[in-house]
């Protein structure tokens, strides 16, 4: 889901009123409409958006809202790449450019909605630490 995300940003661009959304998954197209169609959501999905709820006192995303999020020119954060240090763990790694206070909410629903059980906020890590887990692959 994150590289359709990504996909949709680098092959559409942010200009435009409405983002084609044909290559985002229809499980999270149907998350983020409110799951009016949960019969289609897998289970591990609606645990992750309870999971988002408690967690982030939020509500779910609109999908254009969180498309919009991964425009380069209004976020703070910039990708750095997704990887996986152990079994069923994944740390997702973003260049804050050394700020500690980055609006991400986007992220944090894109990591509840693929399932998360649980998150950690913005970590500091070292690159040597990077280098030692292998990448799941969105660099």
């Amino acid at each position: 889901m994150l590289m359709a995300a990504v996909r949709v940003a680098y092959e559409q661009g942010f200009d435009r009123e409405e983002l084609d959304t044909s290559s985002i998954p229809n499980w999270f197209i149907s998350i983020t409409d409110g799951g009016s169609h949960e019969e289609a959501i897998p289970v591990e999905v609606l645990a992750g958006r309870n999971a988002y709820y408690a967690a982030r006192d939020q509500n779910e995303w609109d999908v254009q809202e969180w498309l919009f999020c991964f425009d380069p020119d209004l976020r703070y954060w910039h990708w750095w790449d997704l990887t996986s240090p152990g079994d069923r763990v994944a740390v997702l790694w973003i260049d804050t450019r050394g700020e500690w206070d980055v609006p991400c909410e986007e992220l944090w629903w894109a990591v509840y909605a693929a399932g998360a059980r649980s998150a950690e906020g913005l970590i500091w890590m070292s690159a040597d630490e990077w280098r030692r887990q292998p990448s799941i692959g969105i660099t």
